[in-house]
């Protein structure tokens, strides 16, 4: 499918106005997938901590639990940073994507 640009004064197809930059360049999104780990992260460690000495009756079971929710702390940040590098380098594909059908 092509499409038709209006003719200018001269009878001459106009050119499109170039599409405006990607709203996120690489390096940002590298920042704002730092950013969102350190975030997450921060917040599970005091969040799980504090339920976690409300609700253990003694320190052995405070231990076993800990441990428990360090393998959740890694199984859900692996996921988090699977997500986002995921978004990142999507828009890298694209990018490659777009400049091969250029040529």
């Amino acid at each position: 499918m092509s499409i038709n640009w209006p003719d200018d004064d001269n009878g001459q197809n106009t050119v499109p106005p170039p599409e405006p930059a990607e709203r996120w360049s690489l390096r940002s999104r590298a920042l704002l997938i730092t950013a969102i780990y350190g975030v997450v992260a921060t917040m599970w460690i005091y969040t799980s901590d504090q339920a976690l000495m409300a609700l253990a009756p003694d320190t052995e079971t405070f231990s076993r639990w800990s441990m428990y929710k360090g393998i959740g702390f890694v199984f859900v940040t692996s996921l988090l940073l699977l997500l986002l590098i995921w978004w990142a380098f999507g828009a890298l594909e694209k990018a490659y994507t777009d400049l091969k059908a250029l040529n």
